[in-house]
C-alpha cells in the first residue's frame, strides 16, 4: 500500500511521489502506469510525510536508496530547459552567461529515465558523471543513428 503526497507533471508525463509502506521509503510513480487505484479507510502509522514542496526541496535525501553522483554541464539553453524540470531546477548552478551545471545525487535505478531526459536535450547538456549514464545516452544516440541508416522509410518499425 502506498500513501501519495501529490502529483506533478514533467516533460509531458505525470508523476506521483508516494510513501511505500512495504518498502518503508518514498517512491516515485508514473501516473500513466498505475493500473488500479482505490481509497481505503486504513489509518497509516506514519507520523509525518512531506508535502509536495518539501519533497522537491529534499528529494535526494528522501528517495535515494542507491545514490550516484550526477554532474552535468549545461549550455544556456540546457540550463533554461532544466529549470523547468521540478527535479532539477534547484540543483542548477548558473554562470553569468546563463550556462551552468548540475551537481547532485541521483537514484541508480532511475538511470534509464534520466538518460532519456538528457538525450532529449541533445547537445545542450554534457554528462560528466556517472560514466554509465553518459554511456547510456551514447547508446541511445547510436540506436537512433542505426534506425535512420538501416530503415526503409516506407516501413517504420
Amino acid at each position: 500500500m502506498i500513501i501519495p503526497i501529490g502529483i506533478y507533471t514533467s516533460n509531458g508525463l505525470w508523476y506521483c511521489p508516494a510513501f511505500d509502506q512495504q518498502k518503508k521509503r518514498m517512491v516515485l510513480l508514473r501516473v500513466d502506469r498505475i493500473e488500479t487505484l482505490f481509497e481505503t479507510n486504513i489509518q497509516s502509522k506514519i507520523e509525518s510525510l512531506p508535502n509536495l514542496d518539501e519533497w522537491f526541496n529534499d528529494n535526494s535525501k528522501q528517495t535515494t536508496k542507491n545514490p550516484v553522483q550526477l554532474y552535468v554541464k549545461l549550455t544556456r539553453e540546457g540550463a533554461r530547459q532544466c529549470k523547468s524540470n521540478p527535479w532539477l531546477e534547484k540543483t542548477i548552478t548558473e554562470n553569468e552567461d546563463g550556462s551552468g551545471y548540475i551537481q547532485t545525487w541521483m537514484e541508480k535505478s532511475e538511470q534509464t529515465h534520466i538518460a532519456s531526459y538528457f538525450f532529449s536535450l541533445k547537445n545542450e547538456a554534457f554528462i560528466i558523471e556517472p560514466a554509465s549514464l553518459a554511456q547510456e545516452v551514447v547508446e541511445m544516440a547510436q540506436q537512433l543513428i542505426n534506425h535512420y541508416q538501416n530503415q526503409d522509410p516506407s516501413s517504420p518499425s
